[in-house]
This record gives structure tokens, sequence and C-alpha cells, in this order.
């Protein structure tokens, strides 16, 4: 389990890094305008398709019993890329032209293919591999950035190096759903409406969540583009991204003490559940006082080496206490996630993604890029703020009925 746990860990470390990587690379060669044009892209694609997959990772690796049949899993899945890549396309085709469509249609493959992995590695947990969905995440993050230096080292745009990397991955998700158990993916498999309502009934809170989350970091990135310009949009999805890896790494090293915390609740052990909350809670604080010190001392000249555009302390800073306050409102809400109250867990994101929304447009038309991240630290501050009760709450409630049980 150990040995598992720490292939997991390292391999989402990898994939995070992997992310700001390729939108670095994409800064190094080309301009921030290109830049942004990928990140807006990102940004209007991202949350359909978190909305439309309904995290079915964590629903397949929670489902122990195998009480939904994997050909449902995989034709709901097939179908769900395939509509969700239309209505983007749609959307692209009123919304962007010329190279700012072209980059879309690239980003709608590139993340049709993290949809279709993202499936594969719920099936490899759920079968105790987490050692290899870990070296898998972190091949795929590797390869994905190899790809992108090289072809823009060759004088690609941004569309035909987004377009390799999708093209890469893509394969990749074949080879994945074979070794994992989902079966062949370039195959059809008969799906009925009933079927489709159960699963949708089973997991809409988790696609609803994955949405209105991605939203919350999203809504400022749309305001940046429409104030401020593509190119500020690039600066701000360039250190946004940097920053964001820092949660996708803490939210990889927590997932291993939510099941710990799962076992805990059903027993009735408060007390442990407790003490690992704590333990995340003071972990939490200390990524943020790195975080901080990252973007006042070494956060700068490392972003020089990209652009002067992009060594922006201001916004470094913005963007380190809004991630630091979302990581600990994520931390302090993960005996939620662990008792499956996916409906409360929705309703704490939805108030840190209004509050985020109904802020962005002003603090950005105040100041600039900065203030969208401003409005992502408000976010994460009302997040925090409505966890902690709930979270006590349910901690309460839930080792009172595993006690009432016995």
């Amino acid at each position: 389990m150990q040995r598992q746990s720490t292939w997991l860990a390292g391999g989402n470390i990898v994939y995070g890094a992997a992310q700001f990587l390729l939108l670095a690379a994409l800064a190094t060669f080309l301009t921030p305008s290109d830049v942004g044009e990928v990140a807006y892209a990102l940004a209007l694609a991202t949350p359909l398709y978190l909305l439309t997959d309904l995290n079915l990772r964590i629903s397949v690796a929670t489902d122990a019993q195998h009480e939904v049949p994997t050909v449902r899993y995989r034709a709901f899945r097939r179908g769900s890329v395939v509509i969700t890549a239309v209505a983007l396309i749609v959307v692209l085709r009123l919304q962007t032209e010329g190279s700012a469509f072209l980059v879309g249609l690239m980003v709608v493959a590139y993340r049709a293919a993290d949809s279709l992995s993202n499936l594969a590695y719920g099936f490899g947990l759920r079968s105790q591999n987490g050692d290899a969905v870990g070296r898998a995440l972190a091949i795929r993050g590797l390869l994905g950035v190899v790809a992108s230096l090289v072809l823009l080292a060759a004088g690609a745009s941004a569309a035909v190096a987004v377009g390799g990397v999708a093209a890469i991955w893509l394969t990749l998700a074949v080879r994945e759903w074979n070794r994992f158990g989902v079966g062949p993916l370039l195959s059809t498999d008969p799906l009925s409406w009933g079927a489709i309502r159960g699963l949708v009934k089973r997991t809409w809170s988790l696609g609803a969540d994955g949405f209105v989350t991605s939203l919350h970091f999203n809504i400022p990135r749309f305001a940046v583009e429409q104030i401020v310009g593509l190119s500020a949009l690039g600066v701000y999805a360039t250190v946004g991204t940097l920053m964001n890896g820092v949660s996708i790494v803490a939210g990889a090293v927590s997932a291993i003490v939510v099941a710990r915390m799962s076992k805990a609740l059903a027993d009735g052990r408060a007390g442990d559940v407790m003490r690992d909350l704590r333990l995340l809670v003071a972990t939490g604080v200390v990524i943020a006082g790195g975080l901080l010190v990252f973007s006042i001392t070494i956060g700068p000249p490392l972003l020089s080496l990209i652009g002067p555009e992009y060594a922006d302390r201001d916004l470094l800073v913005a963007f380190a206490l809004g991630v630091s306050l979302n990581i600990v409102g994520q931390f302090f809400a993960k005996p939620l996630q662990a008792a499956r109250r996916f409906e409360v867990y929705l309703t704490i994101d939805t108030v840190a993604a209004a509050t985020t929304g109904l802020t962005a447009w002003w603090l950005v038309t105040r100041s600039g890029a900065v203030g969208g991240a401003v409005a992502v630290a408000l976010g994460g501050l009302a997040r925090l703020v409505v966890t902690i009760p709930l979270t006590l709450r349910s901690v309460r409630a839930s080792t009172s009925e595993a006690v009432g049980s016995d």
C-alpha cells in the first residue's frame, strides 16, 4: 500500500508540474497572446468536460462491489466525450475565429484525451494498481512536455503544439483502457437511457462539483480576457498554472489520508478522524507559508526566465494567497469526502465559485490580472468559513451513525 501511495503521489506531482511546463514552453517560444488563446480555450473546455465526466474516476475507484457494470462506464464515457466535443466546437465557432478557433479545436482533443485516461485510472485504483496509475500519469505528463518542446523548437504554432500533445495522449488513452481493464476504446457498446439515468443519478454531484470548482478558477480568466486582453490572460494563466500545480500535488497527497478517514468514520472512531484532519490542516498551513515565501523570493526571477512580463510579484503573491486558502479549505473538507457527503461538498464549492464570480469583474476592472487572483482568494476564504462548521458537524453525525448501527 505504501508503495502504491508513493507512486501515485509521485505521478500526480510529475503530471501537475507538466501542466505548468506545457504553458511555460508555449510562453517561451510564442507570445503572451498565443498563450492567452490556449488559456481561453481551456477555460471554456475544462468546466464542461468536468461536468459531463461525472468524475467517474472517483466513482469507479470507490465502487468496490462492482455495482455498475464496466460496459456501462465504458459506453457512457465514449458518449460523453463525443457530445461534449461537439458542443464545444459549436461554442468555439461562435466565440472565436482564425488561429484561436484552431487552437480551440486542439484543446478540445487535448481535454478529450484527459477525460478518457481518467476513467482508466479509476479502474486502476479500484484494482489496487495505484503504482501503475502513478507511472501512467508521469509518463503522460513527461511525453506531453517533450512533444511540445520539440514541436515549438521546430517553429510550430500553438495549435500544432497542443495538437501534437493531444495526439500522444489519445494514443496513450487507447493503451490505458486495455491495460487497466476498461476494454477496447475503439469499439461500440449498447447503452440504454435507463442505464444513463442510473449512472447520472449515482454520480451527478461529483460531476457538478468538478464543474463548479473549475468555474471558481476559470471565471477570473474570462474577466481578464474581456477586460485586459489575451496577452494579460496569457501571463495570468501561466502564473496561475504554476501555483495551482501545488493544489494538484496537495490533492494527491491528501487522497491517501481520505481512505483512512473513511474507514475510521465507518468504525465510529471520531478521534482518529480529527487527528488526521489536524495533520492535513497543519500540512496546508506549511504549504501556504512555502508558497508565500516562494512568491516573494524565488518566483519572480524564476518566471523571468520565460519573459520579463511573467515576473509579476504582485500577481504571484495574490495567487499564493488564493491557492493557500483553497488548499486549507479543501483539506478541511476531506472528512466530507471520506463520508461520501458529496452534496455538502458541492454546496461548499458553489459558495466559493459564487464569491469568486461576484467579485472577479469588479476586481479585474480595478486591478487588472491581479484582481482575478484576489477574486480566487476571496472564494477560497468563503470556502474555508463555510467548510469548518459543516465538517465538524459531519464528523459527529457520521461517527454517531456508525456507533448506533453497532
